[in-house]
This record gives structure tokens, C-alpha cells and sequence, in this order.
């Protein structure tokens, strides 16, 4: 009995459906609680604010024109993007051939080029993680000065707008989408 249970559940646990189902019910609700919540600025905002004093600012570069803007925009692009490419075809061109010992592949790449790749992996990794990390937590508008008449301490400075978090995911979409969709086509090609 507890055995047809403990199967029961992982088969649950493992069904892609339900991981996606729960995936995209907690990001939704985390969503909602963080922009929602009336603290954490203004979600749809568009293009810099051209009041120095209320602009975004990303490490030290305050986002009060649209040049500066721009920068932004294509930096998280191009951060999404970046790390949706090499991370694809690192793995399916050099790692999965290389860690998998039933694969009888070997890479298309001299055998020093394979060695550098993995040497450098980790340290790439991080250093995407670091700057996604930057990009999320270092993109803030100013804080929401006290109210001198009735003495409430201001609210720390909101989270990242969608306007900044899109073109990230815009990034990674650009690549991952085509590739994925390819991918599921070979396999049910490769069944029929």
C-alpha cells in the first residue's frame, strides 16, 4: 500500500504538467504580492524619467534620458540572450558529450578548445549569474522621500520595472523558443 503511494507521488512529482502548473501558479502569485502590494513602484512605467530626482538607476547611471535608456535595455537583452545561447550550445554541443560516457560522440572541437571550455565554465557561469543578479537588484528608482507632515518614514526604493525585466526574457525567448520547438519536433519526428 505504501509503495503504490510513494509511486503514486512521485509520478505526481515528476509529471511535467504538474511542475509547470506549480511553477507558473507560485511565480504568479510572488508577482502579484511584490507589485501589487502598492511599495513596489510602478510596474508599467515606460522610458526614463526625465526628473533627475525620480530616474531609475542602474549601478551608479541614473536612467534620466533615453541614450541612457537604451543602454540598459540592450545590456538586459543582450544578457538574456547571451545566456541563453552559449548555455544551449555548451550543453548540447560539449557538455552532454563529454560528461555522458553512453554517448560515443566526440565534441567537433580540438581536444585543447574542449578543455579550455571546461576550464573557463564555471567562471563564465558565475559571471552571468553575477551580472543577472546586478541587473535585478541594482536597477531601482529612488526611494519615496518621508512625509515631513505626518512624520511616516519613506519606503525603500520599488523593484525593477517590467521595462527593464522584459527585454531579459525577450533575450532568452529569441533563442531558447526556436531551439526548444526544434528539438521537441526531432524527437516526435524520431517516434513516428
Amino acid at each position: 500500500m505504501i509503495i503504490i503511494m510513494n509511486n503514486r507521488i512521485k509520478e505526481i512529482l515528476w509529471n511535467p504538467i504538474f511542475a509547470w502548473s506549480v511553477f507558473w501558479t507560485l511565480i504568479t502569485s510572488l508577482f502579484i504580492y511584490l507589485y501589487l502590494d502598492g511599495k513596489s513602484g510602478n510596474l508599467f512605467d515606460f522610458g526614463p524619467n526625465l526628473d533627475s530626482s525620480k530616474s531609475a538607476k542602474f549601478l551608479d547611471l541614473k536612467i534620466d534620458n533615453w541614450p541612457k535608456w537604451y543602454i540598459v535595455i540592450w545590456f538586459s537583452f543582450f544578457l538574456g540572450f547571451i545566456h541563453s545561447y552559449l548555455g544551449t550550445v555548451r550543453y548540447n554541443g560539449l557538455d552532454r558529450i563529454i560528461q555522458q560516457n553512453t554517448l560515443n560522440t566526440i565534441p567537433k572541437i580540438p581536444k585543447y578548445w574542449a578543455k579550455l571550455m571546461m576550464i573557463t565554465k564555471p567562471i563564465g557561469g558565475k559571471l552571468i549569474w553575477i551580472l543577472q543578479i546586478l541587473m535585478l537588484t541594482n536597477l531601482k528608482k529612488p526611494p519615496i522621500p518621508d512625509n515631513d507632515l505626518t512624520g511616516e518614514k519613506g519606503e525603500p526604493g520599488g523593484t525593477p520595472e517590467l521595462q527593464y525585466i522584459l527585454p531579459n526574457l525577450v533575450g532568452y525567448m529569441i533563442w531558447d523558443i526556436p531551439y526548444d520547438f526544434y528539438k521537441v519536433d526531432l524527437k516526435y519526428l524520431l517516434k513516428k
